[in-house]
Parts: C-alpha cells; sequence; structure tokens
C-alpha cells in the first residue's frame, strides 16, 4: 500500500457504526488520495449514499466482488465539478495497468500471495473496465455516424485481453515462468491498447456525449 493510500475494514465495526467510520475517513482523504475500503455488503448502496452526500468528490473502483468480501477504492477527486468520461477512464486505466506491474514485481520477489493478490484485483477492475466500454461508451460512437475502423480493433483487443487474464489467472503461481512471461505480454498489451483508446476513441466518444450527460455517464459506469 502505498502512501496515498488508506485501508479501512468496516467489518470489525457495529452496523450503525459503518457509514458514519467511512464518511469520517473518506471527508480526510486529500485530494488524490485512495480509500480502500473492505465490507461484507454489496457496496452499490454506498456508492448511492456517496453521491448523494458528497457528489463529484470522488472516483469508485472494484477490487473484489465478493461474495463473502467486498473491496472497493474511492479516489478523492480535487474538484467538484461535473466529470468528463476521459478523466474517469483514465484514471482506470493507471489504476489497472499499476496493478499489473505491482504483481510483477511481488511475483518477481517471489512474493507469490501478494502477486495473487494483485492480480485478482486486476482480474476485477479489467472484466468491469471493459464492460463498461462495451456496454455503456461503445454504443454511443454511433451518434458520429459509421463506427471508427478503431472500434473493431479495440473490441478484438478486449477479447485477447480477455483470454490472457484467464490463463495467468489459471496459472497463477503454478508456473512461475510462464507466469511473469505472460504478464510482461498483458503489460506490453495493454500499454498498446490503452495509447489506443485515449488517443482516438475517448476523445470520440467525449464529442458524442454533451456536457451535462458526461457526468451522468461516469455515474452509471461507476455503478457496473
Amino acid at each position: 500500500m502505498s502512501r496515498r493510500e488508506r485501508e479501512l475494514d468496516v467489518r470489525q465495526y457495529a452496523p450503525r457504526r459503518r457509514l458514519q467510520t467511512i464518511f469520517e475517513v473518506f471527508d480526510q482523504l486529500a485530494a488524490g488520495e485512495v480509500l480502500r475500503l473492505s465490507d461484507s455488503h454489496d457496496p452499490k448502496l454506498l456508492l448511492f449514499r456517496l453521491e448523494r452526500a458528497r457528489p463529484r468528490t470522488f472516483d469508485w473502483a472494484v477490487l473484489q466482488a465478493g461474495p463473502a468480501v467486498h473491496r472497493i477504492a474511492i479516489r478523492r477527486r480535487a474538484g467538484h465539478g461535473p466529470r468528463d468520461v476521459m478523466e474517469y477512464l483514465n484514471w482506470e486505466h493507471h489504476r489497472l495497468d499499476a496493478l499489473v506491474q505491482a504483481t510483477l514485481t511481488s511475483a518477481g520477489r517471489g512474493q507469490l500471495p501478494e502477486a495473487r493478490t494483485r492480480f485478482a484485483e486486476f482480474a476485477c477492475g479489467i472484466t468491469r473496465h471493459m464492460e463498461m466500454e462495451e456496454r455503456l461508451l461503445l454504443p454511443r460512437l454511433h451518434r458520429l455516424g459509421p463506427a471508427p475502423r478503431e472500434l473493431g480493433r479495440v473490441l478484438a483487443e478486449h477479447g485477447d485481453v480477455r483470454r490472457l487474464t484467464g490463463a495467468i489467472s489459471r496459472a497463477l503461481g503454478a508456473e512461475l515462468a510462464f507466469f511473469l512471461d505472460a504478464l510482461r505480454e498483458l503489460e506490453e498489451m495493454l500499454l498498446l491498447h490503452d495509447m489506443r483508446e485515449e488517443r482516438l476513441l475517448y476523445p470520440l466518444i467525449e464529442r458524442a456525449a454533451r456536457g451535462g450527460e458526461r457526468d451522468a455517464l461516469v455515474l452509471r459506469m461507476q455503478a457496473v
């Protein structure tokens, strides 16, 4: 955990104290700091409550989606203004790329339990990230007319990322040499994929969504 992150496991608190504790810790975060929260309940209701009480002040990502434990990352935003789709998606790219790098570092040091934890967070995050793009974002490009050629390449790359992520998850720690080689391949694949999306597709999506619509779209993405 970096100095820009805080851990909070609210399972140790009585149910009536959990929400208050989350808000207290969140309000102490500086801009850019991340709260890594663990709970025994589905966090969708917490997301709704945060959006109502602290609108436009945070970004949200799922680290583990149950069944026994739900873990999320909540990053404090610097401002309170409407969010652009690119702001949120670029943070997602940076966060997911950092998880792959953290997995490589831990595996290279022989810290396999830590490597498994970080890669499980990546696998959860990349699955939801691609789902939010495919369900909520890419169809909006049709507002601009025929889908750009790059859209087909992005969707094909999603398939490649899913296959390689699945292969790494199955081999997690069992075959260290394959594990490390596959991780490096995934790291390079994501670098090229992120560049294609950030330079070509995300600006088009920003154009397809009107000003106020962009913030509402981020809300929907966070709830995937």
